[in-house]
């Protein structure tokens, strides 16, 4: 256990440094086979923005480091470096303290159990005292977010589906129906059966998006193959007909509370994808 938060660290500085898809999704392969399932979960919501926290803001860690150094040294180094993170790992007071790897899933959990943002304040000054820098950009990412390592939610969709059972287009069904701390996600990627809670009749399904024609090819189609539709300019959105009736945003958001004058609770499951736009009788 005396690694995980090195290995985590690792993963986002491997995943920065390689530009390629194909690289990016080994490495990521690597890491999901060879964490324990509590640190698989918790690395799948950091990297795919389900974790987040407003206890602690940007500023707030501003104001830490500059409490440890002069304005000018933090100011300057932070218009050089151009990233807080990074910034505020290098400029931390190494001293003599004895370095202790905190566990990512202790780290986690303590994290989520401060109340407040003092206290909150006085388990960070701790953990960095006994952290590498490394360690320290990595706290400092997951706390304020905004990663950048070129992960994309379909990256990542693509590297879980290499660990499994699973294909892609299986997890895209299900993907909306997990959320951390992801029971049954992994076991249900190896193949095993979906939990007994899971919603599948009012899930939110990924949209379908239009893809760049080959011009080329104009005159090898057949409209025949082709439904043609107006462009419509509104929100887009998906409606969920069934029982209990939702809508969803673009980015799966539960927005029918928005419009309760829609009519979408039917007897029969139907998914309509599409612009919703406001119309006169």
């Amino acid at each position: 256990m005396k690694k995980k938060m090195i290995n985590f660290s690792s993963l986002l500085d491997n995943l920065l440094l390689n530009s390629s898809k194909k690289k990016k999704i080994e490495i990521l392969v690597r890491y999901f086979q060879s964490e324990p399932l509590i640190n698989k979960k918790w690395a799948l919501s950091i990297l795919d923005s389900s974790f987040s926290s407003n206890l602690i803001k940007a500023n707030d860690i501003k104001k830490m480091i500059m409490n440890k150094v002069e304005d000018d040294m933090f100011l300057y180094s932070y218009d050089y470096v151009g990233d807080l993170a990074e910034t505020f790992s290098l400029l931390w007071p190494k001293n003599k303290v004895k370095k202790k790897t905190i566990p990512l899933n202790l780290f986690m959990k303590n994290f989520l159990e401060c109340e407040d943002k003092e206290e909150l304040i006085k388990l960070l000054e701790t953990y960095f005292n006994h952290s590498t820098s490394d360690e320290i950009y990595t706290m400092i990412k997951i706390l304020t977010g905004g990663l950048r390592v070129g992960v994309s939610s379909q990256l990542l969709k693509e590297s879980l589906s290499k660990i499994g059972v699973k294909s892609k287009s299986e997890i895209e069904e299900k993907w909306f129906g997990f959320k951390f701390p992801y029971t049954g996600f992994f076991e249900w990627l190896n193949g095993e059966s979906l939990p007994k809670d899971f919603n599948t009749t009012d899930l939110f399904h990924s949209f379908m998006l239009s893809n760049p024609f080959d011009k080329r090819l104009i005159n090898e189609v057949s409209i025949k193959d082709y439904i043609c539709e107006y462009k419509w300019d509104g929100i887009r959105a998906q409606l969920i007909l069934s029982k209990s009736g939702k809508v969803y945003s673009r980015n799966g958001d539960d927005i029918t509370t928005s419009f309760p004058e829609i009519t979408i609770t039917k007897e029969k499951l139907s998914v309509l994808d599409g612009e919703l736009v406001v119309k006169k009788d």
